[in-house]
Formats: structure tokens, C-alpha cells, sequence
């Protein structure tokens, strides 16, 4: 599986004939330091996506090739279970993510007659939420249409576990079970990642991409931890982008809470965070 890009800082290439080139050559080599290394890529198997805004249209379809072999442009794959679609609308990933939770539901709501409330939560974590978890960093940036299906399936989740009525209030329910809202699951798994950048435990092509207010001015600032926020032109790949939302995220999150402490764990700032969000249920 290969996504068109340009393998330099020279990124968002538009014309056509220029990234065919670029990756034509790119793999050229790759094909070499295959054959080096006595490896081999099934090109039967491999495809490549063109990334475009949704309303472009493309003008023609690269020839793209591996040893004379002419790949297919496809509008969509499967990678490492997630669905990339080519305009990262994540329509697809939500709607097998959908089915996925469906069957979660279904199983809860059989097992629930017979194994205590504390294992039917056990089981909602490995069905269900560990779905929800996968990936949720990229595909969590999808429409609010999206978003809201897989809200009413976790209101839903809830409702099956306790026995509830498919009319009662969910957030109590949340907070009864300790179970975070979908959109508290974005923001944790957000926060969790900060951390990991803070702590330098991210590879250093993404760790680039995050600078502390410190390290681009000298004069005193509240808070020694608090990242900078870079300027965004377009909502869309700007704000809804999480090179901005996890720093204003972090930001937020530190200025609630001033305690270093809980920046010395993960576990210890991971089981803080979700007390902190639980007590606003």
C-alpha cells in the first residue's frame, strides 16, 4: 500500500506529472533496497491513494509503477484497521467502526442476563471500546454526522448495561459505570498522546511538530510545560488538525490543573485524568 507524497519538505505537490516522477523514483529505489536485502512486495496487492480536498477534481490518474508493474489508483484502504479514504472524510472507518459496535451491543445485551454488572463492563472495554480506541486519533476528526452515530451506539451500551430505559438521561449512567463519553475518549487519547510528546516517547518526525513556549522565547511564561499553538488559516486542516488541537488541548488541561506530579507517570496521569473528567459528569 503506498500514499502519493512527496518523500521531501516539499510537500502538497499539484501537479500530476511532477508526483508521478517524484514517485516513480522513490520507488525505483525502494525496489533496489528490496533485492539488496533478498525481500519481495507482492505488487498484486499494492495500491496507492491520491489525496485531494473533496471538491477537486483529478485531471488524470499517475502511471505509477513497481518493476514495469502498473498500480491500481484506489479510493480507498484498508491500513492496519483503519480505513483511509482519498479526500480523509473517515466515512467509511465510521461505517464499519458502526457495524463493529452493533455486534458489541448485541453480545452485551445477551450477556447481561447472566454475568455480574463488573464483567459486563469488562467485556464492554474488549468489544466495544477497544474498537473505539483504535485509531481514534485520526478517524476522530471525521464529520459531526459521523461522530453522532457512534455516540447514540455508546448511549446505547450504557442503557443495555445497566438495564436502563432507551429514554433515560445517559450521563449519569457514564458516571455510574465510570465509563467516559465518547467525545472525553477523543480528548483523553488526545492528552495521552501530549504526554507522550512531552516526554519525548514519540518518534521525531512527529515530536517536530510540537514546540514548548519556552523554546522560542526567553522571557518568563505561567507555566514551563505549556506548548505553543501555531497559527491555523483553514478550519478544516487547521483547527481540526491535532498539531493544534493537542496543544490547546495540554494548555487547557495544565492550567485547570497545576500539579508537576502528574506529569512524572503516564498511569499516574492517565488515572488522574479520567478522575478529573468523571467528576464532571
Amino acid at each position: 500500500m503506498i500514499f502519493i507524497k512527496h518523500f521531501l519538505k516539499q510537500l502538497y505537490i499539484k501537479n500530476v506529472g511532477h508526483i508521478e516522477s517524484v514517485v516513480n523514483r522513490e520507488l525505483k529505489t525502494l525496489t533496489q533496497w528490496l533485492r539488496s536485502n533478498k525481500l519481495s512486495l507482492n505488487t498484486t496487492k499494492t495500491k496507492f491513494l491520491l489525496f485531494r480536498s473533496p471538491n477537486k477534481v483529478i485531471s488524470r490518474i499517475p502511471n505509477i509503477k513497481i518493476c514495469k508493474f502498473k498500480l491500481t489508483l484506489a479510493k480507498s484502504v484498508d491500513y492496519l484497521g483503519v480505513t483511509i479514504d482519498e479526500v480523509l472524510s473517515w466515512n467509511k472507518q465510521v461505517c464499519s467502526l458502526t457495524q463493529k459496535l452493533c455486534r458489541a451491543n448485541a453480545i452485551i445485551s445477551k450477556l447481561r442476563h447472566f454475568v455480574p454488572l463488573n464483567a459486563c463492563v469488562s467485556v464492554y472495554y474488549s468489544v466495544f471500546f477497544s474498537h473505539i480506541l483504535h485509531g481514534c486519533l485520526v478517524w476522530s476528526y471525521s464529520n459531526q454526522g459521523n461522530i453522532k452515530k457512534l455516540e447514540v451506539l455508546q448511549k446505547r451500551c450504557v442503557r443495555i448495561l445497566t438495564f436502563s430505559d432507551f429514554l433515560t438521561h445517559a450521563k449519569p449512567l457514564f458516571n455510574q459505570l465510570n465509563i467516559l463519553q465518547l467525545d472525553d475518549i477523543f480528548h483523553a487519547q488526545k492528552l495521552l498522546f501530549m504526554f507522550d510528546v512531552f516526554t519525548k516517547n514519540v518518534p521525531n518526525e512527529l515530536n517536530q511538530y510540537f514546540c514548548l513556549n519556552n523554546t522560542i522565547h526567553s522571557y518568563n511564561t505561567r507555566s514551563i510545560n505549556l506548548y505553543h499553538i501555531p497559527k491555523v488559516r483553514l478550519k478544516r486542516t487547521g483547527l481540526q488538525s491535532l498539531r493544534y488541537e493537542g496543544p490547546n488541548l495540554w494548555n487547557r488541561f495544565l492550567n485547570k490543573n497545576v500539579q508537576n506530579d502528574i506529569l512524572k507517570n503516564k498511569k499516574v496521569f492517565k488515572q488522574f485524568l479520567k478522575t478529573y473528567v468523571l467528576k464532571t459528569y
